[in-house]
């Protein structure tokens, strides 16, 4: 992604960190953004400063989904209101496109009758689920991972090691890994209720290496990768786990996930504001993709 010269960037609601990480890196100046909150939740914005024929990003991921929603058409709203040359939003995780309806695409329509030019979405759960891809521009993290594990490879902190999709939904994005360092992919398989609940989860290759690195979009409640790593651990107890998850989520605290020995990080980006404090979480910059 190319950004134009002379582009301003101003932030959604609750998502300075990740904004000021772009504007640092990518040197745009930043536009503040005041947010009012009413006693009952309805919220307000407007802009610090002129933006009238200048060309603006809008950086906002819509987690958690209903606020940042409602922040971000407001956002919007006052930024067209505003007369920019072009409005280009930048959302890095955008809710609402897991599920098998149209939902999603409902919600990336009225992002584009309120204003926006351009959209771009990073790793998104499922490319063919949007209908219209003309004005959508998609982002990879393949890159921010490729360099990290790079370095480990370097530091020789990994070596042998092959690349493991805990279902059928990320296969795709571990066999890039796999292909790109002609290594093996291991897949797995999960079962479901009618509820959505896993009911079970079966690794369907052997594991053979020293490190497996799971790979994977988003980190919710983690029970998906608990019970692979669990998997892993039945057909081999000495063995590294890696996690590359580009959208931590974390709506369960992972403890149960970081007290196992095994699992050496989870690497996860900035894409979504999150909290949580622990040497074995370890975030990319996604700034670097907007470079």
């Amino acid at each position: 992604m190319k950004l134009k010269e002379g582009t301003l960037v101003t932030s959604g609601y609750g998502q300075e960190r990740v904004t000021n990480d772009v504007s640092n890196f990518c040197g745009l100046q930043m536009v503040g953004c005041k947010w009012h909150k009413h006693n009952d939740g309805e919220i307000e914005v407007s802009l610090s400063s002129e933006i009238r024929g200048k060309d603006i990003l809008i950086i906002n991921s819509t987690h958690q989904p209903h606020v940042n929603i409602i922040s971000l058409m407001l956002l919007l709203n006052c930024v067209r209101t505003n007369n920019p040359a072009s409005v280009t939003v930048f959302i890095p995780y955008m809710g609402y496109l897991r599920q098998h309806n149209s939902f999603g695409n409902m919600l990336l329509n009225t992002f584009f009758q309120n204003g926006a030019n351009e959209i771009m979405l990073l790793d998104h759960h499922s490319r063919d689920r949007i209908y219209d891809q003309s004005r959508i521009e998609h982002l990879y993290s393949f890159d921010l991972y490729v360099e990290y594990l790079n370095e480990l490879i370097s530091d020789g902190i990994v070596n042998d090691f092959c690349f493991l999709a805990p279902d059928h939904g990320a296969i795709d994005m571990a066999e890039k890994y796999a292909k790109y360092y002609n290594v093996d992919l291991v897949t797995s398989t999960k079962v479901r209720d009618l509820d959505g609940n896993i009911l079970s989860v079966k690794i369907d290759n052997e594991i053979r290496h020293e490190t497996v690195i799971i790979v994977d979009d988003i980190i919710d409640t983690g029970n998906t990768l608990f019970l692979v790593t669990q998997e892993v651990l039945k057909m081999e107890q000495d063995v590294s786990v890696y996690m590359f998850v580009t959208h931590p989520l974390l709506s369960k605290d992972p403890e149960y996930l970081l007290k196992i020995p095994q699992i050496k990080q989870i690497v996860v980006t900035n894409s979504v504001p999150f909290n949580y404090d622990n040497k074995k979480i370890h975030v990319l910059n996604i700034a670097k993709i907007l470079k």
